[in-house]
Protein backbone atom coordinates (compact mmCIF):
# COMPACT_ATOMS: atom_id res chain seq x y z
CA UNK A 1 0.00 0.00 0.00
CA UNK A 2 1.42 3.31 -0.93
CA UNK A 3 2.36 4.93 1.57
CA UNK A 4 3.28 9.27 2.04
CA UNK A 5 3.87 11.91 4.53
CA UNK A 6 1.31 15.25 4.37
CA UNK A 7 2.15 18.19 6.17
CA UNK A 8 1.39 22.26 6.02
CA UNK A 9 4.32 23.85 5.12
CA UNK A 10 4.91 28.14 4.48
CA UNK A 11 7.05 29.04 1.33
CA UNK A 12 9.70 30.49 4.06
CA UNK A 13 10.01 26.37 5.06
CA UNK A 14 9.58 25.16 1.77
CA UNK A 15 12.40 27.03 -0.37
CA UNK A 16 14.50 28.13 2.77
CA UNK A 17 15.55 24.94 4.23
CA UNK A 18 18.67 23.89 1.97
CA UNK A 19 16.62 21.63 -0.45
CA UNK A 20 16.75 22.15 -4.18
CA UNK A 21 13.75 21.37 -6.16
CA UNK A 22 13.22 20.52 -9.92
CA UNK A 23 10.18 20.31 -12.10
CA UNK A 24 10.80 16.93 -14.18
CA UNK A 25 12.38 17.28 -17.63
CA UNK A 26 9.38 16.29 -19.83
CA UNK A 27 6.74 17.78 -17.72
CA UNK A 28 4.68 20.94 -18.94
CA UNK A 29 6.00 24.06 -19.31
CA UNK A 30 5.27 26.90 -17.10
CA UNK A 31 1.98 28.09 -18.35
CA UNK A 32 0.34 30.85 -15.77
CA UNK A 33 -0.35 34.01 -17.66
CA UNK A 34 -1.94 37.09 -16.34
CA UNK A 35 -5.19 35.99 -15.48
CA UNK A 36 -3.01 33.81 -12.63
CA UNK A 37 -0.32 36.30 -11.98
CA UNK A 38 -3.26 38.65 -11.44
CA UNK A 39 -5.19 36.82 -9.11
CA UNK A 40 -2.31 36.14 -6.87
CA UNK A 41 -1.38 39.66 -6.62
CA UNK A 42 -4.48 40.40 -5.47
CA UNK A 43 -4.58 37.71 -2.75
CA UNK A 44 -0.82 38.98 -2.05
CA UNK A 45 -2.24 42.43 -1.60
CA UNK A 46 -5.72 42.90 -0.27
CA UNK A 47 -5.89 44.88 2.73
CA UNK A 48 -8.58 42.50 3.86
CA UNK A 49 -6.77 39.01 3.62
CA UNK A 50 -6.09 36.48 6.20
CA UNK A 51 -2.50 36.28 7.43
CA UNK A 52 -2.24 33.18 5.84
CA UNK A 53 -2.89 32.38 2.45
CA UNK A 54 -3.45 28.88 1.02
CA UNK A 55 -1.65 27.95 -2.52
CA UNK A 56 -3.18 24.44 -1.95
CA UNK A 57 -1.48 20.71 -2.54
CA UNK A 58 2.62 20.42 -3.66
CA UNK A 59 2.99 16.91 -4.31
CA UNK A 60 7.08 16.06 -4.25
CA UNK A 61 8.43 12.65 -5.28
CA UNK A 62 12.30 11.98 -3.27
CA UNK A 63 15.32 12.12 -5.74
CA UNK A 64 18.53 10.22 -5.45
CA UNK A 65 19.31 12.61 -2.26
CA UNK A 66 17.39 13.62 0.58
CA UNK A 67 18.21 17.39 -0.05
CA UNK A 68 16.16 16.91 -3.64
CA UNK A 69 12.74 16.87 -4.75
CA UNK A 70 11.14 16.32 -7.70
CA UNK A 71 7.69 18.08 -8.38
CA UNK A 72 4.91 16.18 -9.44
CA UNK A 73 2.71 19.01 -9.13
CA UNK A 74 2.48 22.67 -8.06
CA UNK A 75 5.37 23.82 -10.47
CA UNK A 76 3.34 26.67 -11.80
CA UNK A 77 2.57 28.33 -8.11
CA UNK A 78 6.00 27.67 -6.88
CA UNK A 79 7.86 29.24 -10.09
CA UNK A 80 5.04 32.35 -9.56
CA UNK A 81 6.24 32.78 -6.00
CA UNK A 82 10.16 32.46 -6.90
CA UNK A 83 9.62 35.03 -9.66
CA UNK A 84 8.12 37.57 -7.47
CA UNK A 85 10.68 37.10 -5.33
CA UNK A 86 13.13 37.94 -8.38
CA UNK A 87 11.21 40.60 -9.71
CA UNK A 88 12.02 42.25 -5.46
CA UNK A 89 15.77 41.29 -6.53
CA UNK A 90 15.71 43.13 -9.83
CA UNK A 91 14.32 45.97 -7.82
CA UNK A 92 16.87 46.19 -5.16
CA UNK A 93 19.48 45.49 -8.03
CA UNK A 94 18.12 48.64 -9.49
CA UNK A 95 18.39 50.28 -6.20
CA UNK A 96 22.08 49.70 -5.79
CA UNK A 97 22.77 50.55 -9.43
CA UNK A 98 21.04 54.03 -8.68
CA UNK A 99 23.44 54.50 -5.39
CA UNK A 100 20.46 54.03 -3.17
CA UNK A 101 21.45 52.49 0.29
CA UNK A 102 24.21 50.03 -2.04
CA UNK A 103 25.65 48.28 0.94
CA UNK A 104 22.69 47.85 2.77
CA UNK A 105 20.82 46.38 -0.18
CA UNK A 106 23.47 44.53 -1.98
CA UNK A 107 23.37 42.41 1.50
CA UNK A 108 18.90 42.33 1.33
CA UNK A 109 19.90 41.10 -2.02
CA UNK A 110 22.41 38.45 -1.23
CA UNK A 111 20.15 37.20 1.70
CA UNK A 112 16.99 36.64 -0.21
CA UNK A 113 18.92 35.42 -2.94
CA UNK A 114 20.86 32.98 -1.24
CA UNK A 115 17.66 31.89 0.89
CA UNK A 116 14.83 31.45 -1.78
CA UNK A 117 16.37 31.27 -5.50
CA UNK A 118 19.99 29.93 -4.34
CA UNK A 119 23.39 30.48 -3.52
CA UNK A 120 26.15 32.41 -5.57
CA UNK A 121 29.50 30.54 -6.63
CA UNK A 122 32.28 33.34 -5.64
CA UNK A 123 34.01 31.92 -8.60
CA UNK A 124 32.13 31.36 -11.61
CA UNK A 125 29.17 34.05 -10.43
CA UNK A 126 26.77 31.06 -11.45
CA UNK A 127 23.45 30.58 -9.12
CA UNK A 128 23.05 27.40 -8.19
CA UNK A 129 19.51 27.21 -8.11
CA UNK A 130 17.14 26.01 -5.53
CA UNK A 131 14.61 25.81 -8.52
CA UNK A 132 15.27 24.06 -11.60
CA UNK A 133 12.79 23.87 -14.72
CA UNK A 134 11.79 21.54 -17.27
CA UNK A 135 14.09 21.22 -20.22
CA UNK A 136 12.08 23.61 -22.61
CA UNK A 137 12.55 26.57 -19.27
CA UNK A 138 15.38 25.81 -17.64
CA UNK A 139 18.10 27.08 -20.00
CA UNK A 140 16.26 30.55 -19.66
CA UNK A 141 15.12 30.31 -16.91
CA UNK A 142 18.57 29.92 -14.77
CA UNK A 143 20.61 31.78 -17.70
CA UNK A 144 18.43 34.97 -17.34
CA UNK A 145 15.92 34.76 -15.30
CA UNK A 146 17.65 33.69 -11.87
CA UNK A 147 20.74 35.90 -12.74
CA UNK A 148 19.13 39.16 -12.86
CA UNK A 149 20.55 39.24 -16.63
CA UNK A 150 18.56 41.34 -19.44
CA UNK A 151 16.07 38.79 -20.61
CA UNK A 152 15.87 38.61 -24.32
CA UNK A 153 12.75 38.26 -26.46
CA UNK A 154 15.00 37.05 -29.84
CA UNK A 155 14.86 33.05 -30.42
CA UNK A 156 13.00 31.85 -27.15
CA UNK A 157 9.81 30.04 -26.75
CA UNK A 158 6.32 31.14 -25.81
CA UNK A 159 6.80 29.47 -22.53
CA UNK A 160 10.07 31.21 -21.80
CA UNK A 161 8.66 34.04 -23.13
CA UNK A 162 5.29 33.83 -20.40
CA UNK A 163 8.88 33.67 -17.37
CA UNK A 164 10.24 37.17 -18.87
CA UNK A 165 6.12 38.32 -18.80
CA UNK A 166 5.95 37.51 -15.08
CA UNK A 167 8.89 38.76 -14.19
CA UNK A 168 7.97 42.29 -15.89
CA UNK A 169 4.41 42.02 -14.49
CA UNK A 170 5.44 41.91 -10.61
CA UNK A 171 8.49 44.01 -11.13
CA UNK A 172 5.71 46.65 -12.20
CA UNK A 173 3.49 46.23 -9.05
CA UNK A 174 6.06 46.46 -6.97
CA UNK A 175 5.62 50.27 -5.35
CA UNK A 176 7.62 50.09 -2.15
CA UNK A 177 10.22 52.98 -2.59
CA UNK A 178 13.14 51.36 -0.20
CA UNK A 179 14.98 48.59 -0.03
CA UNK A 180 13.74 47.71 3.51
CA UNK A 181 9.93 48.29 2.31
CA UNK A 182 10.59 45.81 -0.15
CA UNK A 183 12.40 42.87 2.11
CA UNK A 184 9.70 43.32 4.44
CA UNK A 185 7.15 42.62 1.74
CA UNK A 186 9.10 38.74 0.80
CA UNK A 187 9.30 38.01 4.51
CA UNK A 188 5.94 38.93 4.87
CA UNK A 189 5.01 37.07 1.80
CA UNK A 190 6.92 33.67 2.70
CA UNK A 191 5.17 33.25 5.76
CA UNK A 192 1.70 34.19 4.31
CA UNK A 193 1.68 31.50 1.67
CA UNK A 194 0.66 28.00 2.97
CA UNK A 195 1.13 24.68 1.09
CA UNK A 196 -0.11 21.25 1.58
CA UNK A 197 3.00 19.18 0.98
CA UNK A 198 2.86 15.21 0.04
CA UNK A 199 6.45 14.24 -0.11
CA UNK A 200 6.28 10.49 -1.93
CA UNK A 201 8.61 7.85 -1.72
CA UNK A 202 8.69 7.00 -5.75
CA UNK A 203 6.50 7.28 -9.21
CA UNK A 204 4.30 4.70 -8.09
CA UNK A 205 3.10 6.27 -4.45
CA UNK A 206 3.45 8.99 -6.92
CA UNK A 207 1.27 7.67 -9.35
CA UNK A 208 -1.39 6.25 -6.38
CA UNK A 209 -1.40 9.55 -4.90
CA UNK A 210 -2.69 11.46 -7.67
CA UNK A 211 -5.42 8.89 -8.51
CA UNK A 212 -6.34 9.35 -4.46
CA UNK A 213 -6.31 13.08 -4.73
CA UNK A 214 -8.40 13.22 -8.30
CA UNK A 215 -11.04 11.02 -6.45
CA UNK A 216 -11.08 13.39 -3.48
CA UNK A 217 -12.03 16.20 -6.32
CA UNK A 218 -8.12 17.37 -6.43
CA UNK A 219 -7.34 17.32 -10.12
CA UNK A 220 -3.73 16.73 -10.66
CA UNK A 221 -1.63 15.67 -13.70
CA UNK A 222 -1.58 11.65 -14.42
CA UNK A 223 -0.41 12.09 -17.83
CA UNK A 224 2.57 13.89 -17.18
CA UNK A 225 3.82 11.10 -14.50
CA UNK A 226 3.35 8.46 -17.40
CA UNK A 227 4.98 11.55 -19.76
CA UNK A 228 7.80 11.81 -17.68
CA UNK A 229 8.68 8.23 -17.53
CA UNK A 230 8.38 7.16 -20.74
CA UNK A 231 10.20 10.28 -22.13
CA UNK A 232 13.10 9.52 -19.27
CA UNK A 233 13.50 5.66 -20.47
CA UNK A 234 13.61 6.92 -24.10
CA UNK A 235 16.71 9.76 -22.95
CA UNK A 236 18.32 7.80 -20.06
CA UNK A 237 21.16 8.88 -21.08
CA UNK A 238 20.05 12.65 -22.28
CA UNK A 239 21.86 11.69 -25.49
CA UNK A 240 18.92 12.74 -27.52
CA UNK A 241 18.92 16.07 -30.33
CA UNK A 242 16.57 18.53 -29.43
CA UNK A 243 15.10 17.44 -33.18
CA UNK A 244 14.40 14.23 -31.61
CA UNK A 245 12.98 15.21 -28.24
CA UNK A 246 10.70 17.88 -30.12
CA UNK A 247 9.54 14.86 -32.34
CA UNK A 248 8.58 13.19 -29.13
CA UNK A 249 6.73 16.01 -27.82
CA UNK A 250 4.70 16.10 -30.75
CA UNK A 251 3.77 12.20 -30.70
CA UNK A 252 2.85 12.91 -27.47
CA UNK A 253 1.16 16.17 -27.99
CA UNK A 254 -0.81 13.94 -30.76
CA UNK A 255 -2.02 11.58 -28.46
CA UNK A 256 -3.22 13.82 -25.56
CA UNK A 257 -5.01 16.75 -27.48
CA UNK A 258 -7.08 13.64 -28.40
CA UNK A 259 -8.62 13.14 -24.80
CA UNK A 260 -9.50 15.42 -22.22
CA UNK A 261 -7.65 15.41 -19.10
CA UNK A 262 -9.63 12.93 -17.41
CA UNK A 263 -10.19 10.66 -20.20
CA UNK A 264 -6.49 9.89 -20.11
CA UNK A 265 -5.85 7.64 -17.55
CA UNK A 266 -9.13 5.86 -19.01
CA UNK A 267 -8.00 5.22 -22.03
CA UNK A 268 -4.18 4.49 -20.86
CA UNK A 269 -5.97 1.48 -18.57
CA UNK A 270 -8.55 0.78 -21.33
CA UNK A 271 -4.87 0.07 -23.97
CA UNK A 272 -3.28 -1.94 -21.35
CA UNK A 273 -5.97 -4.36 -21.03
CA UNK A 274 -6.90 -4.47 -24.59
CA UNK A 275 -3.72 -6.94 -24.57
CA UNK A 276 -2.95 -7.87 -20.72
CA UNK A 277 -4.16 -9.60 -18.11
CA UNK A 278 -6.48 -6.87 -16.11
CA UNK A 279 -4.96 -4.28 -14.64
CA UNK A 280 -6.55 -1.75 -11.65
CA UNK A 281 -6.30 1.83 -12.29
CA UNK A 282 -3.55 1.35 -9.04
CA UNK A 283 -1.43 -1.49 -10.08
CA UNK A 284 -1.09 0.08 -13.79
CA UNK A 285 1.70 2.15 -13.59
CA UNK A 286 3.19 -0.66 -12.36
CA UNK A 287 2.66 -3.37 -14.53
CA UNK A 288 3.70 -0.45 -17.17
CA UNK A 289 6.74 -0.20 -15.66
CA UNK A 290 7.40 -3.92 -16.16
CA UNK A 291 6.56 -3.71 -19.24
CA UNK A 292 8.91 -0.26 -20.78
CA UNK A 293 12.13 -1.07 -18.97
CA UNK A 294 14.56 0.38 -22.14
CA UNK A 295 14.52 2.71 -25.03
CA UNK A 296 12.52 -0.08 -27.19
CA UNK A 297 10.32 -0.84 -25.40
CA UNK A 298 9.19 2.80 -24.08
CA UNK A 299 8.99 3.61 -27.93
CA UNK A 300 6.99 0.54 -28.20
CA UNK A 301 4.83 1.37 -25.67
CA UNK A 302 4.39 5.31 -27.24
CA UNK A 303 3.67 3.82 -30.59
CA UNK A 304 1.09 1.71 -29.10
CA UNK A 305 -1.05 4.65 -27.54
CA UNK A 306 -0.35 6.63 -30.54
CA UNK A 307 -1.86 3.82 -32.15
CA UNK A 308 -4.82 3.63 -30.59
CA UNK A 309 -5.96 6.90 -29.40
CA UNK A 310 -7.77 7.69 -32.35
CA UNK A 311 -10.10 4.81 -32.23
CA UNK A 312 -10.73 4.86 -28.51
CA UNK A 313 -11.56 9.05 -28.53
CA UNK A 314 -14.01 7.69 -31.45
CA UNK A 315 -15.37 5.07 -29.16
CA UNK A 316 -16.09 7.96 -26.84
CA UNK A 317 -17.79 10.37 -29.51
CA UNK A 318 -20.90 8.73 -31.92
CA UNK A 319 -20.65 11.75 -34.27
CA UNK A 320 -16.76 10.94 -35.21
CA UNK A 321 -15.56 10.74 -38.69
CA UNK A 322 -14.44 7.33 -38.02
CA UNK A 323 -17.85 6.03 -38.16
CA UNK A 324 -18.71 7.16 -41.98
CA UNK A 325 -16.32 4.63 -43.60
CA UNK A 326 -18.03 1.55 -45.33
CA UNK A 327 -18.80 -1.27 -42.89
CA UNK A 328 -19.78 0.90 -39.27
CA UNK A 329 -23.37 1.32 -40.46
CA UNK A 330 -25.19 1.61 -37.23
CA UNK A 331 -22.00 1.95 -34.99
CA UNK A 332 -23.27 5.41 -34.15
CA UNK A 333 -26.43 4.76 -32.73
CA UNK A 334 -25.65 1.70 -30.89
CA UNK A 335 -22.27 3.51 -29.32
CA UNK A 336 -24.42 6.18 -28.62
CA UNK A 337 -26.60 3.93 -26.31
CA UNK A 338 -23.53 3.11 -24.66
CA UNK A 339 -22.70 6.38 -23.93
CA UNK A 340 -26.33 7.25 -22.67
CA UNK A 341 -25.95 4.94 -20.14
CA UNK A 342 -22.38 5.26 -19.08
CA UNK A 343 -21.22 2.25 -20.27
CA UNK A 344 -17.63 1.98 -20.23
CA UNK A 345 -16.57 -1.81 -19.45
CA UNK A 346 -16.25 -2.79 -23.04
CA UNK A 347 -13.60 -0.67 -23.97
CA UNK A 348 -10.74 -2.76 -24.13
CA UNK A 349 -12.73 -5.62 -26.08
CA UNK A 350 -13.70 -3.09 -28.74
CA UNK A 351 -10.47 -2.00 -28.86
CA UNK A 352 -8.92 -5.06 -29.29
CA UNK A 353 -11.51 -6.00 -31.47
CA UNK A 354 -11.13 -2.85 -33.88
CA UNK A 355 -7.89 -4.09 -35.10
CA UNK A 356 -8.52 -7.96 -35.17
CA UNK A 357 -12.43 -7.81 -37.14
CA UNK A 358 -13.78 -6.01 -40.48
CA UNK A 359 -15.44 -3.19 -40.23
CA UNK A 360 -19.06 -4.88 -40.34
CA UNK A 361 -17.80 -7.85 -38.05
CA UNK A 362 -16.53 -5.05 -35.04
CA UNK A 363 -19.83 -3.16 -35.91
CA UNK A 364 -22.11 -6.86 -34.89
CA UNK A 365 -19.69 -6.98 -32.04
CA UNK A 366 -20.51 -4.03 -31.01
CA UNK A 367 -24.33 -4.94 -31.01
CA UNK A 368 -23.64 -7.59 -29.09
CA UNK A 369 -22.19 -5.85 -26.41
CA UNK A 370 -25.51 -2.91 -26.42
CA UNK A 371 -27.64 -6.65 -26.30
CA UNK A 372 -26.26 -7.54 -23.34
CA UNK A 373 -25.44 -4.34 -21.42
CA UNK A 374 -28.92 -3.70 -21.91
CA UNK A 375 -29.93 -6.76 -20.57
CA UNK A 376 -27.17 -7.31 -17.63
CA UNK A 377 -26.55 -3.44 -16.48
CA UNK A 378 -29.01 -1.28 -17.46
CA UNK A 379 -32.02 -3.69 -16.88
CA UNK A 380 -30.66 -5.66 -14.98
CA UNK A 381 -28.87 -3.17 -12.44
CA UNK A 382 -26.17 -5.48 -12.11
CA UNK A 383 -23.16 -4.10 -11.12
CA UNK A 384 -20.67 -3.54 -13.88
CA UNK A 385 -17.49 -4.94 -11.89
CA UNK A 386 -18.94 -8.10 -12.71
CA UNK A 387 -18.60 -6.99 -16.30
CA UNK A 388 -14.69 -6.40 -16.25
CA UNK A 389 -13.16 -9.13 -15.92
CA UNK A 390 -15.37 -11.06 -18.82
CA UNK A 391 -14.95 -8.11 -21.45
CA UNK A 392 -11.26 -7.92 -20.13
CA UNK A 393 -10.56 -11.91 -20.81
CA UNK A 394 -12.00 -11.69 -24.10
CA UNK A 395 -10.37 -8.84 -25.50
CA UNK A 396 -6.86 -10.62 -24.67
CA UNK A 397 -8.23 -13.63 -26.22
CA UNK A 398 -9.02 -11.57 -29.43
CA UNK A 399 -5.25 -9.74 -29.58
CA UNK A 400 -3.60 -13.05 -28.40
CA UNK A 401 -5.35 -14.19 -31.94
CA UNK A 402 -7.26 -16.97 -29.90
CA UNK A 403 -10.87 -15.64 -30.55
CA UNK A 404 -11.47 -15.09 -33.73
CA UNK A 405 -15.15 -15.73 -34.97
CA UNK A 406 -18.36 -13.56 -34.10
CA UNK A 407 -19.48 -17.17 -33.18
CA UNK A 408 -16.68 -17.67 -30.43
CA UNK A 409 -17.68 -13.92 -29.64
CA UNK A 410 -21.46 -14.64 -29.06
CA UNK A 411 -19.79 -17.48 -26.52
CA UNK A 412 -17.77 -15.48 -24.63
CA UNK A 413 -20.77 -13.24 -24.18
CA UNK A 414 -23.51 -15.54 -22.83
CA UNK A 415 -22.65 -15.55 -19.35
CA UNK A 416 -23.52 -11.43 -19.33
CA UNK A 417 -27.26 -12.75 -21.60
CA UNK A 418 -30.04 -12.78 -19.22
CA UNK A 419 -32.31 -15.67 -20.10
CA UNK A 420 -35.72 -14.30 -21.37
CA UNK A 421 -37.34 -15.28 -18.03
CA UNK A 422 -34.93 -13.28 -16.08
CA UNK A 423 -34.84 -10.37 -18.51
CA UNK A 424 -38.80 -10.28 -18.34
CA UNK A 425 -38.64 -10.15 -14.55
CA UNK A 426 -35.79 -7.69 -13.99
CA UNK A 427 -38.00 -5.88 -16.82
CA UNK A 428 -41.23 -5.71 -14.64
CA UNK A 429 -39.45 -4.10 -11.78
CA UNK A 430 -37.63 -1.74 -13.74
CA UNK A 431 -37.71 2.16 -12.69
CA UNK A 432 -36.31 5.41 -14.01
CA UNK A 433 -36.67 7.50 -10.75
CA UNK A 434 -34.84 10.86 -11.09
CA UNK A 435 -35.28 13.31 -13.81
CA UNK A 436 -31.48 12.42 -15.34
CA UNK A 437 -33.10 9.36 -16.24
CA UNK A 438 -35.51 11.15 -18.65
CA UNK A 439 -33.31 10.68 -22.08
CA UNK A 440 -32.86 7.28 -20.97
CA UNK A 441 -35.93 6.40 -20.98
CA UNK A 442 -37.18 8.25 -24.35
CA UNK A 443 -34.29 6.07 -25.83
CA UNK A 444 -35.83 3.03 -24.47
CA UNK A 445 -39.11 3.16 -24.94
CA UNK A 446 -38.29 4.37 -28.96
CA UNK A 447 -36.33 1.63 -29.33
CA UNK A 448 -38.96 -0.76 -28.31
CA UNK A 449 -41.61 1.25 -30.76
CA UNK A 450 -39.44 0.32 -33.29
CA UNK A 451 -39.92 -3.33 -32.46
CA UNK A 452 -43.21 -2.92 -32.42
CA UNK A 453 -43.68 -1.02 -35.33
CA UNK A 454 -40.35 -1.68 -37.42
CA UNK A 455 -42.03 0.35 -40.65
CA UNK A 456 -42.39 3.28 -38.80
CA UNK A 457 -40.35 6.42 -39.31
CA UNK A 458 -38.92 7.05 -35.91
CA UNK A 459 -36.84 10.30 -35.16
CA UNK A 460 -36.03 10.53 -31.49
CA UNK A 461 -35.53 14.46 -31.03
CA UNK A 462 -38.96 15.20 -32.20
CA UNK A 463 -40.61 12.41 -29.03
CA UNK A 464 -41.24 13.76 -25.54
CA UNK A 465 -41.72 11.66 -22.16
CA UNK A 466 -45.01 11.37 -21.13
CA UNK A 467 -46.07 10.17 -17.93
CA UNK A 468 -49.42 8.70 -17.72
CA UNK A 469 -49.87 9.24 -14.06
CA UNK A 470 -48.58 12.29 -13.30
CA UNK A 471 -45.40 13.33 -11.18
CA UNK A 472 -47.64 15.35 -9.21
CA UNK A 473 -51.37 14.21 -9.70
CA UNK A 474 -54.23 16.25 -8.90
CA UNK A 475 -57.82 14.79 -8.18
CA UNK A 476 -59.37 12.06 -9.07
CA UNK A 477 -55.79 10.89 -10.41
CA UNK A 478 -55.24 8.63 -7.00
CA UNK A 479 -59.05 6.71 -6.66
CA UNK A 480 -56.89 3.55 -8.19
CA UNK A 481 -54.07 3.78 -5.39
CA UNK A 482 -54.08 2.89 -1.90
CA UNK A 483 -52.63 5.29 0.34
CA UNK A 484 -48.98 6.82 -1.40
CA UNK A 485 -48.51 3.69 -3.26
CA UNK A 486 -48.77 6.06 -6.39
CA UNK A 487 -45.15 6.90 -5.59
CA UNK A 488 -44.21 3.80 -6.41
CA UNK A 489 -45.73 3.94 -9.64
CA UNK A 490 -44.55 7.07 -11.06
CA UNK A 491 -41.38 5.69 -12.72
CA UNK A 492 -42.47 2.36 -13.82
CA UNK A 493 -41.45 2.73 -17.55
CA UNK A 494 -44.66 1.15 -18.13
CA UNK A 495 -46.43 4.48 -16.73
CA UNK A 496 -44.40 6.26 -19.35
CA UNK A 497 -45.06 6.79 -22.83
CA UNK A 498 -43.88 8.71 -25.77
CA UNK A 499 -45.57 11.65 -27.76
CA UNK A 500 -44.58 14.22 -30.21
CA UNK A 501 -42.98 17.18 -29.64
CA UNK A 502 -45.87 19.80 -27.87
CA UNK A 503 -48.18 17.10 -27.50
CA UNK A 504 -48.06 16.85 -23.83
CA UNK A 505 -48.19 20.59 -23.22
CA UNK A 506 -51.94 20.28 -23.03
CA UNK A 507 -52.18 17.52 -20.78
CA UNK A 508 -50.27 17.65 -18.05
CA UNK A 509 -52.70 16.48 -15.37
CA UNK A 510 -55.38 16.08 -17.16
CA UNK A 511 -57.82 12.89 -16.36
CA UNK A 512 -56.62 9.92 -17.53
CA UNK A 513 -59.90 9.67 -19.84
CA UNK A 514 -58.74 12.77 -21.61
CA UNK A 515 -55.25 11.63 -21.88
CA UNK A 516 -56.63 8.42 -23.45
CA UNK A 517 -58.31 9.89 -26.26
CA UNK A 518 -55.34 11.42 -27.02
CA UNK A 519 -52.96 8.40 -26.99
CA UNK A 520 -55.84 6.49 -29.12
CA UNK A 521 -55.22 8.80 -32.11
CA UNK A 522 -51.19 8.12 -31.51
CA UNK A 523 -48.67 6.86 -34.64
CA UNK A 524 -46.81 4.92 -31.68
CA UNK A 525 -47.81 1.31 -31.03
CA UNK A 526 -46.73 1.83 -27.18
CA UNK A 527 -48.70 4.82 -26.95
CA UNK A 528 -52.00 3.51 -28.52
CA UNK A 529 -51.20 0.16 -25.86
CA UNK A 530 -51.71 2.40 -23.14
CA UNK A 531 -54.86 3.92 -24.65
CA UNK A 532 -56.79 -0.02 -24.19
CA UNK A 533 -56.94 0.33 -20.32
CA UNK A 534 -60.09 1.58 -19.26
CA UNK A 535 -58.51 2.80 -15.98
CA UNK A 536 -55.14 3.95 -15.00
CA UNK A 537 -53.81 2.27 -11.52
CA UNK A 538 -51.24 -0.40 -10.57
CA UNK A 539 -52.50 -3.22 -12.57
CA UNK A 540 -52.65 -1.42 -15.92
CA UNK A 541 -49.12 -0.13 -15.36
CA UNK A 542 -48.34 -3.45 -14.49
CA UNK A 543 -49.65 -5.20 -17.58
CA UNK A 544 -48.27 -2.14 -19.81
CA UNK A 545 -45.09 -3.01 -18.53
CA UNK A 546 -44.93 -6.91 -19.12
CA UNK A 547 -45.89 -6.19 -22.65
CA UNK A 548 -43.29 -3.67 -22.81
CA UNK A 549 -40.97 -6.83 -21.35
CA UNK A 550 -42.05 -8.63 -23.98
CA UNK A 551 -41.02 -6.04 -26.44
CA UNK A 552 -37.66 -5.78 -25.05
CA UNK A 553 -36.93 -9.44 -25.16
CA UNK A 554 -37.22 -9.41 -28.54
CA UNK A 555 -35.35 -6.04 -29.33
CA UNK A 556 -32.31 -7.22 -26.99
CA UNK A 557 -31.48 -10.70 -27.68
CA UNK A 558 -28.69 -12.76 -29.42
CA UNK A 559 -29.15 -15.78 -31.26
CA UNK A 560 -26.91 -18.53 -29.98
CA UNK A 561 -26.30 -21.43 -32.21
Amino acid sequence: MATFDTSNQSFRRIMGNGVQYSVPRFQRDYAWSEEQWEDLWNDLTDPDRDAQHYMGYLVLQQGESPRHFSIIDGQQRLTTISIIIIAVLRRLKGLIDAGREPESNAKRLEALMGSFIGAVNPVSLQVNPKLSLNRNNDRYFDRFVCRLADMPLTHVNRSSRLLRDAVLFFEARLTQPTGEELAQFVETMIDALLFTTIEVGNDLNAYRVLETLNARGVQLSVPDLIKNFLFSMIDRADELHEAELDELETSWAEITSSLGKNEFPRFVRAEWNSRNVSASKFSLFKRIKREVVDRGSAHAYLNRLRSSVDVYAAIQEPTSELWNEPGFEGAPSYLEALKLFRIRQPDPLLLAAFSRFEPAEWTKVLGYIVVVSIRFKVIGRRPGNEQEPIYHRLAQEVSSGHLRSLRSMKVGLQSMHPTDDEFQADFNAFKLPTERSQKQARWLLAELERQSNPDLALASDELTLEHVLPKNPGEGWLDEFTGGSWRDFVPALGNMTLLAAGGNRDLGNAPFSRKREVFRTSSLSITRKAAEFEQWGPAAIRARQAWLGELACQRWKIQFD
